[in-house]
């Protein structure tokens, strides 16, 4: 259920940090698809069907499409069709303009030709069957003979497109929904973010000691002053002599650390050089306060503990990390020592949780 409730937790973040994706494949083919099809130009298709005339020479049909597929495809019907139509000898005409489709053990082959009339749609399958009959019977003392069984006629309506009207974009909605659902999660599953405690705690194998949402920009908010004071009365339980912060991004780490010193200061009836949270109230009597020193992760090559020292290491992990740069600083720090995991959230202006107002007393 534990590992549910991750996988869960992780799909609906990618959700939310890529939901662009989802919506740039809901608007591409929900509305850009179907705008593109109403502007095309209508394709008509005429079919024609060429059969045997006469028993053929073949023990079965099982060589028939592939023998008629190389000859569709020799260039004779190819170059009739391109002059024809006056198209340059290196325009492409197959399967574009004119096809073959066959069938196993049915010897009935039907030649499409497509146009933007009517009749031209005709002519072409018409040139093409004739042309192709004409191939097909260079080969009869080996194969058989064969003709035009039921020539083209000029179809009523034009082809239908993929998407259009009222039911093409709603189902082009539908499949840019799905489309865009499938990227992020593929997405998800190659990046594997680090999102939740569960997961926080099976990539480094290390307890997480709370979540902290960060404010952007300026002083800290209630629900990031509640959530280092929880950190923190967690830290003096531990009656540590110095607590390392490190993580992948050192200005989170510095503001935690930061955080977590002016808090400590409070507790331990010290005055903090510089207060990040601004309390006015009396400080709190409580045990030794450790020393809290910031770290730069890319100082953890050359960085060595004091053995003498009773030392906490403390990784901040941005909620959404990949996990490889979070596993990579786990390695690099290499110590038998104790160490602990704080997630860390950027908080948004509109999601800043605002202080309570005191109920007034009624006589």
């Amino acid at each position: 259920m534990e590992r549910t409730s991750d996988v869960m937790a992780t799909w609906a973040w990618g959700l939310r940090r890529y939901a662009w994706i989802v919506v740039l494949f809901v608007v591409g083919l929900g509305v850009l698809v179907p705008l593109i099809q109403s502007r095309s130009s209508d394709v008509y298709e005429a079919q024609s069907q060429v059969g045997p005339n006469k028993k053929l020479l073949l023990p079965n049909l099982d060589p028939l499409p592939r023998f008629a597929q190389s000859v569709f495809d020799n260039g004779a019907v190819a170059r009739d069709i391109r002059d024809l139509l006056g198209l340059s000898p290196t325009s492409s005409v197959i399967p574009g303009t004119v096809r073959l489709r066959t069938a196993q053990d049915n010897p009935v082959m039907i030649v499409t030709g497509q146009g933007s009339t009517p009749e031209r749609a005709a002519l072409v399958a018409n040139k093409a069957s004739s042309t192709f009959v004409a191939e097909l019977n260079r080969y009869s003392g080996s194969v058989g003979t064969f003709a035009v069984q039921s020539p083209a006629v000029a179809p009523a309506k034009p082809d239908p497109k993929v998407v259009s009207g009222g039911w093409g974009v709603v189902v082009g909605v539908l499949a840019g929904l799905v489309a865009g659902v499938g990227a992020v999660g593929l997405i998800v599953a190659l990046r594997r973010p680090v999102v939740g405690a569960a997961a926080a705690q099976h990539t480094t194998g290390l307890p997480v000691l709370g979540r902290v949402p960060l404010s952007r920009r300026g002083p800290p908010d209630q629900a990031e002053r509640l959530a280092v004071g929880a950190v923190s009365r967690r830290l003096l339980k531990g009656e540590h002599d110095v607590v390392y912060v490190t993580g992948p991004v050192q200005g989170q780490v510095e503001r935690l650390a930061g955080a977590v010193s002016g808090f400590l200061a409070h507790a331990g009836g010290r005055a903090a050089p510089s207060d990040p949270f601004g309390e006015t109230e009396h400080p709190l009597l409580g045990p030794h306060s450790p020393e809290v020193t910031a770290l730069d992760p890319s100082a953890l090559e050359t960085w060595v503990e004091d053995p003498q020292r009773c030392s906490l290491t403390l990784l901040v992990v941005p909620e959404g990390i990949g996990a490889r740069p979070v596993q990579h600083l786990v390695d690099q720090r290499g110590s038998g020592s104790a160490a602990a995991v704080v997630l860390t959230a950027r908080r948004r202006r509109w999601t800043q949780v605002r202080a309570p107002r005191p109920r007034r007393r009624t006589t």
